[in-house]
């Protein structure tokens, strides 16, 4: 059943930043590449949110092992600091075309921080709210 659990979330959060990561990159129209990133990060930070409040309540319920407290909190910053590389790689990309592959690695290093977020969270048994 985990192993279920943990592959829903792992498609949920590549579907998170993929999908609308390739609407970025062939959108046309009125939207720029800054707009459409910043949706899909917000898109991805309510997945975390949820994650996280799961977490937060878990934590207040079952006092888990400082290991695990801070392994999240490592995740968690991981997700950030990659979130934020999605954010930067966007601006750059929006005027430079040449730096898409550096786009792409960020938005691919996003997505395995949010799985590995997500999934973390769920190994250590918490059910995330949905």
């Amino acid at each position: 059943m985990k192993t279920l659990q943990k592959l829903r979330s792992l498609l949920l959060a590549t579907a998170l930043i993929a999908i609308p990561a390739v609407t970025l990159v062939t959108a046309a129209g009125c939207r720029s590449v800054e707009q459409t990133t910043y949706r899909t990060a917000g898109t991805a930070h309510i997945a975390v949110d949820r994650a996280m409040i799961s977490w937060g309540a878990y934590v207040a319920k079952f006092k888990p092992p400082a290991a695990q407290e801070i392994a999240v909190k490592e995740a968690y910053e991981r997700y950030q600091s990659a979130s934020l590389a999605v954010i930067n790689s966007a601006q750059i990309y929006s005027t430079n075309k040449d730096t898409k592959s550096d786009f792409d690695t960020a938005l691919a290093t996003a997505s395995v921080a949010l799985s590995e977020l997500v999934g973390l969270i769920q190994e250590f048994g918490v059910e995330i709210v949905e």
